[in-house]
């Protein structure tokens, strides 16, 4: 499925890919893998959603953002070990910050 993580279970020496998502096995031929199969070794905060990870480093710079909320989210990806990698200010900023949402000006109209 289109964002789906999976996980390089074996590769077989003519090529062929065992992929584990979720707990099931998909085999797929060199071919397949070309076209339906792309490595990341980095995700997003928000791509992570919902998914966890034995440990994980979380790259911290300025940005629009950055905020409590995306912090606790990428606290929370990880099982054993999560380690903040960047702009030590940036997250201090972020994590004594009230979250961005609170921030937001919404109006409706009838």
């Amino acid at each position: 499925m289109n964002g789906s993580l999976g996980l390089v279970v074996t590769v077989a020496t003519d090529g062929e890919l065992c992929l584990g998502f979720e707990g099931d096995l998909h085999t797929f031929s060199p071919a397949e893998a070309r076209e339906q199969v792309e490595l990341a070794y980095a995700i997003s905060v928000h791509k992570s959603q919902g998914s966890q990870f034995k440990r994980v480093a979380v790259v911290v710079g300025k940005s629009r953002i950055l905020d409590h909320a995306l912090i606790y989210t990428a606290l929370t990806r990880g099982v054993e070990q999560v380690v903040f990698v960047g702009d030590r200010d940036a997250f201090q900023v972020a994590v004594q910050s009230a979250p961005l949402v609170r921030q937001r000006c919404v109006a409706f109209s009838i």
